[in-house]
């Protein structure tokens, strides 16, 4: 192993150890740790994909719906984490592949910064850049929501609403690596597409490679193949405009996207016959405003389009200027668009949406970029930023890895002048640049552990560790026979008065999203997303613990003791069903099975 080889292994040891300090922190004290903080509710949704895979299912199905469903999913990540967690556990998998991957991400990250033209000696400086680069969020920062509670600049611009850096982890990298093994692995597995699509002009050696990934990635997380299948066709065009588009590139390019269609046709036929995952696919999920987007990717982008403009050539002016010019309008009309509109509905139509990618797209071939490394780089900053609007519900899925690109060029743009400056203020500059890049990384971590230290997820209603009764009965539901539909009473969280927005560990936890991920029965109003017609389904397991109606369908109860929540007006269910175990503050219940419809 070479001595760079060496020095890669040791950021990539290095930066995993400092994405796991979270999870180590929680698991001092008493309490069993979920091992994750942000979004647990997410989370258990993982979990529970794991939790069938570990019971011996190949074909999953939602356990956060109650409708009859045909079980066709597949999705390889969690099947792998579900064999690991014979070992791991649930919880455990889940954090072992989100480190795992972590680790493998600077690995590839740092063969790809090599192919798009980073030299060996300023390798390392930019690994680090890439990984913990940021925007203005740090400027604005609340650990709750996305709005801005305080007086900022930063909200002047964005219209009171947060930068996308503080709260869309799978858009950056470092919070990626503390929050969601599976975006680590659907960025793994882009770094590996995107380099086998440039390896391939030179042959078919990374065909095979490139297609596998690709078919991975469209079964683990289609939403980025459709982002990729955009980036590429960005690289296409820029690549006609400098004659560097040959019959054998498009052929094995095109060899390399084959791979996603054995997923790309069970995922038709999933949605097709399946109609819980038609409802979870239908899920509202719109990208903010692209103010927030833009603040979001911060300095970054401003250092990639002045370093393309400086860089160019003085006697090709449309190089020059024309490029940087073009892409500054793709950025600029989704940003004076989303003036005035509701920031959490923003919606382009078609028209508007597709003249954007055609700026986008038009300025990489503008800038007439000879390296077909930073062409890809550029292609996939600009049209991966007009793609979060693409007119579909899911836009905001498609952000995976956003400031990957801006990061590189950024990099690529400053660290050259960085180094051109005497050693005094070469450190001085470095400095600055770090200081105004990684501050949104540190907060991500900071957050994290006030989150451990707290008990509170970001949810709000969700703790990071749940007591040891909760735990044994969620344990004791897991081995109930048959088909079990549970239900929770939904959390009540705690404000901090002294701040508003602000929240302490919730006064009653809601253990609805454990029902399916950590006892792997049905959850009856589990989550947001993955319940249809979730909010008629919270109001009715409120009214279910206040009034004592049981809502049709629900077989068993997961009832917090009155006497330990005195401030709430809880009815103490005992009474009209049937107890099957008590742990600490908790009650397991078996509902009362519903008469049965006389014959006609």
């Amino acid at each position: 192993m070479t001595a760079p080889d060496r020095r890669v292994l040791g950021v990539a040891l290095s930066v995993t150890l400092l994405a796991a300090v979270p999870f180590l922190a929680g698991l001092a004290g008493e309490g069993v740790s979920l091992q994750q903080q942000m979004a647990v509710d997410d989370q258990m949704v993982y979990a529970a994909w794991v939790e069938q895979a570990r019971s011996g299912r190949f074909l999953f199905e939602n356990l956060f719906a109650t409708q009859t469903q045909p079980g066709l999913t597949i999705h390889l990540y969690f099947l792998l984490l579900g064999w690991v967690s014979h070992v791991t556990g649930v919880l455990g998998a889940l954090t072992l592949g989100r480190l795992v991957f972590t680790f493998l991400f600077v690995v590839l990250l740092a063969r790809f910064l090599r192919r798009v033209g980073v030299e060996e000696e300023h390798l390392l400086p930019g690994l680090v850049g890439t990984i913990f680069c940021g925007g203005l969020g740090v400027w604005a920062w609340e650990d709750f929501g996305r709005l801005i509670l305080g007086a900022s600049p930063v909200g002047v611009l964005t219209g009171g609403r947060l930068p996308i850096d503080v709260w869309q982890p799978e858009a950056f990298v470092f919070p990626s690596m503390l929050t969601n093994g599976l975006f680590m692995a659907s960025l793994c597995l882009i770094l590996v597409i995107l380099q086998a699509i440039l390896d391939a002009q030179e042959g078919w050696g990374p065909v095979g490679l490139g297609a596998g990934a690709f078919l991975v990635l469209m079964n683990i997380h289609a939403y980025d193949v459709l982002l990729l299948a955009l980036v590429l066709v960005g690289l296409i065009a820029g690549s006609l405009a400098v004659g560097r588009i040959t019959g054998g590139w498009m052929g094995r390019g095109l060899a390399i996207g084959a791979g996603v269609l054995p997923a790309a046709g069970w995922f038709v036929f999933v949605y097709l016959n399946d109609p819980v995952f038609q409802s979870r696919a239908a899920t509202l999920t719109y990208s903010p405003g692209f103010r927030e987007v833009l603040e979001g990717l911060g300095p970054a982008v401003l250092a990639a389009l002045v370093g393309a403009h400086l860089s160019a050539p003085v006697d090709r002016p449309l190089q020059r200027w024309g490029g940087p010019l073009c892409a500054a309008a793709a950025l600029a009309i989704p940003a004076v668009l989303s003036i005035g509109f509701d920031a959490e509905r923003f919606l382009m139509g078609w028209p508007l949406w597709l003249l954007c990618l055609g700026l986008a797209i038009g300025a990489v071939s503008m800038m007439q970029i000879e390296d077909d490394g930073r062409r890809l780089l550029w292609s996939w900053a600009l049209v991966g930023s007009v793609a979060i609007y693409f007119p579909a519900l899911f836009q905001r899925k498609l952000a995976m890895g956003l400031m990957l690109p801006w990061a590189i060029l950024a990099f690529l743009a400053l660290w050259p002048w960085i180094m051109s400056l005497a050693v005094d203020r070469r450190r001085l500059a470095g400095l600055a640049t770090a200081a105004l890049a990684f501050g949104t990384s540190i907060f991500w971590l900071r957050r994290e552990l006030s989150f451990v230290r707290q008990n509170v997820s970001s949810t709000t209603v969700n703790p990071v560790k749940i007591d040891e009764g909760a735990a044994l009965l969620l344990e004791r539901m897991r081995r109930l026979p048959g088909r079990v539909i549970a239900v929770a009473m939904p959390g009540v969280p705690l404000p901090d008065q002294s701040r508003p927005g602000s929240f302490f560990s919730p006064y009653l936890p809601d253990l609805n999203p454990m029902i399916a991920g950590l006892g792997g029965k049905t959850a009856f109003a589990g989550h947001w997303s993955e319940t249809p017609e979730y909010e008629a389904r919270r109001a009715e397991a409120t009214t279910l613990f206040l009034r004592g109606v049981v809502p049709e369908g629900v077989t068993h109860v997961l009832a917090p003791n009155p006497e330990d929540f005195p401030e709430l007006p809880l009815v103490d269910l005992r009474g009209s069903m049937t107890p099957l175990a008590e742990s600490g503050r908790w009650i397991l219940l078996q509902a009362p099975t519903p008469p049965s419809s006389p014959p006609e």
